[in-house]
């Protein structure tokens, strides 16, 4: 006899929550351009988590962290733009000011 409880989800209900959650792992940091933002990004994938970066220019972003971040070159003020920054994000880290004083 199994000492092990029986699972109460079939395997199929299993496996489409644990896909849940891997496209629910990605960590937002916002101003990852500012130098706050780029050690964050590069401590972020040294741990080797999931990053999407929001930046001013995409193409030195992706020169600077290369293919291991998702750059996004976009502005909090796109408010069209927020709901797919945001599209399966866990975590949002703020580095820089932003505009704010």
């Amino acid at each position: 006899p199994s000492s092990s409880p029986p699972s109460s989800s079939s395997p199929s209900s299993s496996s489409s929550s644990a896909a849940a959650e891997v496209a629910r792992d990605t960590v937002l940091v916002l101003d990852a351009n500012s130098r706050l933002g780029e050690e964050v990004v590069l401590a972020l994938v040294v741990k080797r988590v999931k990053v999407r970066a929001l930046v001013r220019d995409a193409e030195a972003a992706a020169a600077g962290f290369g293919t291991y971040v998702e750059n996004v070159e976009s502005s909090l003020d796109d408010r069209s733009s927020l709901r797919r920054l945001l599209a399966g994000v866990k975590s949002v880290i703020v580095c820089g000011s932003l505009g704010f004083d």
